[in-house]
């Protein structure tokens, strides 16, 4: 009995001793807390016209031209037609800023219908419930805030109705 005791002592001493600290502290958070403002997961949706987040990571394409190029997963784009609630993400092409920089994504006014802007993590998607014509402007704030206007891009939209669609 004695000695099932001082077994039972020494590992809750263990416990205490910060043993288990290394099960609680992951080195991913830390680094995500620390490493300057963090990134909302998931913004906008119905009725939001523009969002403004924090871009770090853009893995595709080249800057072929003057502006910011705004691109699908593989390809620049300027115009883009899908059906609505098919919207694909989009992102700022990799050759502007080496360094974190604030993004402004910003809807003009519709031709028609009610389209909205939606942002997860690094990407960026206009879409809508319902057919819509926009176009939304793309632009580089700089690393601080409020920032300066410094490159801007555009894309156009034509969302075709969600039954009768449209696509890439």
């Amino acid at each position: 009995m004695k000695t099932l005791t001082s077994l039972v002592l020494v590992a809750l001493l263990a416990g205490c001793s910060g043993g288990a600290s290394s099960v609680t502290s992951s080195p991913s958070k830390a680094a995500t807390t620390s490493s300057g403002p963090r990134v909302p997961h998931y913004n906008g949706g119905p009725g939001t016209t523009s969002i403004t987040y924090y871009d770090t990571y853009a893995p595709y394409g080249g800057c072929p031209g003057s502006g910011l190029v705004i691109m699908t997963s593989s390809f620049p784009v300027t115009s883009l037609s899908f059906a609505a609630n098919d919207g694909p993400p989009l992102m700022v092409g990799n050759c502007h800023f080496t360094t974190p920089h604030y993004v402004n994504v910003t809807l003009s006014t519709p031709a028609y219908g009610h389209p909205f802007v939606r942002q997860s993590d690094y990407t960026v998607t206009v879409d809508s419930v319902d057919a819509a014509s926009v176009t939304a402007t793309w632009t580089d704030l700089g690393p601080t805030l409020p920032g300066s206007p410094l490159n801007t891009g555009t894309v156009s939209f034509t969302i075709g109705n969600p039954d009768t669609g449209g696509g890439l």
